[in-house]
C-alpha cells in the first residue's frame, strides 16, 4: 500500500490527551529553497495544476490520509514504536475557484464526483 512518512519528527509544544486538535493537510511539490527571499520558490501553474489534479484523483476516489504519530525510542523496530495519535485526514469538498476559501456546496459537486 502506498504511503508517505516522515522518519523524524520535532513538535512546537507539548500536546495533551485531555485537548482536542485540528489536522489539516494539503499537496504540495517542493521547489527550489531561496536564499535571497529565505523561502522555497513559488510553485509553477504546471506545478499547482499537478496538485490540483492529484487532489480531485483523491477526491473522485474518496480516498483519506491516515497519519499515525509514534514515539521514538531506542526499539530496532520501528513496530515497537509506541503510538501516541491516529489522525485520519478526509479531503474536504472542492471549492469554487472563483471564491477564495467557500467550500462548494454537495449537491453542486454530485455530478462532477457522483456524490
Amino acid at each position: 500500500m502506498p504511503h508517505f512518512s516522515k522518519a523524524t519528527l520535532k513538535l512546537k509544544t507539548d500536546l495533551s490527551a485531555l485537548k482536542e486538535y485540528r489536522a489539516t493537510a494539503y499537496v504540495n511539490i517542493r521547489t527550489q529553497w531561496n536564499d535571497n527571499t529565505n523561502r522555497y520558490e513559488q510553485m509553477t501553474e504546471q506545478q499547482k495544476a499537478t496538485c490540483e489534479d492529484l487532489y480531485m484523483q483523491m477526491v473522485r476516489a474518496g480516498a483519506e490520509i491516515g497519519i499515525t504519530l509514534a514515539e521514538r525510542t531506542g526499539a530496532q523496530d520501528v513496530r515497537e514504536f509506541p503510538k501516541v495519535a491516529y489522525i485520519p485526514l478526509f479531503t474536504n469538498a472542492p471549492r469554487d475557484p472563483q471564491q477564495s476559501y467557500a467550500p462548494a456546496k454537495k449537491d453542486e459537486l454530485e455530478d462532477d464526483i457522483g456524490w
